[in-house]
């Protein structure tokens, strides 16, 4: 997002990046992975997707 033109851009961008992490959640949910590794990833976007906007 640092190289848009405008904070209207930045906020589209970062919009869809939000976007894509959610769909990286709910493809780790399905996965119903029991390994460790992939729930620490889950965290680890769940706290990505609460930052402000």
């Amino acid at each position: 997002g640092r190289g848009k033109d405008s904070r209207k851009d930045q906020l589209r961008f970062f919009s869809i990046a939000r976007g894509s992490l959610r769909e990286c959640q709910a493809i780790l949910i399905l996965a119903n992975l029991e390994d460790s590794e992939a729930w620490e990833l889950l965290d680890k976007t769940a706290a990505e997707t609460s930052l402000p906007n």
